[in-house]
């Protein structure tokens, strides 16, 4: 049991499934065990994340690295001292199976976005296209629709593509003439998606309460490893009582398949090299960012240190 007391204010870009290995570390009391109690808002001021933190109303953001990397390179420092998802966190649907799925039905075809808030995902995306051959001046583009339109649109026939997010993408993951495709990591290799990341003076000033909340991070991701995902949507759901237990499922499983959540807290230096290459040819970074510049990996290896 830790000898730390201390309330660590984070803010996020969503309280949603793709965090789960956050909310089991809380739902199974890893947090407490640590002595941290965790006060997460996730999603009031999607816009300003590091700017509230700046103005001293949060102490850490959870988040994607874009933003950090951005800010870091326009001379904005921020420490990134940890990572919980390693992948793109949005789901892409066709009508039909992967197996039988073209790539070519998007030249000249309609892809959907169902959702908006970050410029990452079309990064990704964009970048896959590339690897598959899509000419991204031929593909049509439908941005920012309403989850509920663009769901109701797609099974109506309307598009070729469909990406929708998290606990919106339980409906479609249920739908048997919907049929999930292009998983991340078999195209893109896994990514630094959703990391940890606060000032340097924030981490310099409460890195013992920053050890504490990635040990439980990684007592979760460990725990979570090879427990049925009936287990871990058991406690999910709780988190989430107003969502229909069978999505949460859909959702998490979905997840698991495209190997989505990191087995550790550490910042993976390769990968993030990998996607700040992309970031640079998307126009997204005037230049490379070195991992060596951003990335305290102290503060995670010092929380796994001990932990069979």
């Amino acid at each position: 049991m830790s000898t730390i007391a201390s309330t660590i204010r984070m803010i996020g870009v969503a309280d949603a499934a793709y965090y789960t290995p956050q909310i089991l570390a809380d739902q199974l009391g890893f947090f407490a065990d640590e002595g941290i109690t965790l006060a997460y808002d996730g999603g009031s001021d999607r816009a300003g994340l590091a700017d509230v933190m700046a103005r001293g109303d949060a102490d850490v953001v959870l988040g994607g690295v874009w933003r950090p990397l951005q800010l870091h390179a326009r001379g904005t420092p921020l420490t990134v001292f940890g990572q919980v998802n390693q992948q793109c966190d949005l789901l892409l649907f066709a009508r039909e199976p992967r197996e039988a799925f073209d790539w070519d039905v998007l030249d000249g075809g309609t892809f959907v976005h169902a959702t908006g808030g970050a410029p990452s995902p079309w990064f990704a995306l964009r970048h896959l296209m590339r690897l598959r051959g899509v000419s991204l001046e031929r593909m049509r583009m439908i941005p920012q629709l309403p989850v509920d339109e663009s769901l109701a649109l797609f099974r109506e026939g309307f598009g070729d593509l469909l990406e929708i997010g998290d606990l919106d993408a339980g409906p479609a993951l249920l739908d048997p003439d919907l049929h999930q495709v292009a998983y991340w990591p078999h195209d893109l290799g896994t990514l630094p998606w959703s990391v940890y990341y606060a000032t340097p003076e924030g981490v310099g000033e409460r890195r013992e309460e920053l050890i504490a909340l990635l040990r439980a991070l990684y007592r979760a991701q460990r725990w979570m490893r090879d427990r049925p995902t009936g287990e871990l949507t058991e406690h999910v759901a709780r988190h989430f009582p107003q969502r229909p237990e069978a999505e949460i499922y859909a959702v998490i499983d979905a997840y698991r398949g495209q190997d989505l959540w990191c087995p550790t807290p550490q910042v993976n230096h390769t990968a993030l090299g990998r996607w700040t290459a992309i970031l640079v040819a998307a126009g997204w970074l005037p230049r490379p960012v070195d991992a060596a510049e951003l990335v305290d990996d102290g503060i995670a290896l010092d929380a796994m240190e001990g932990i069979d």
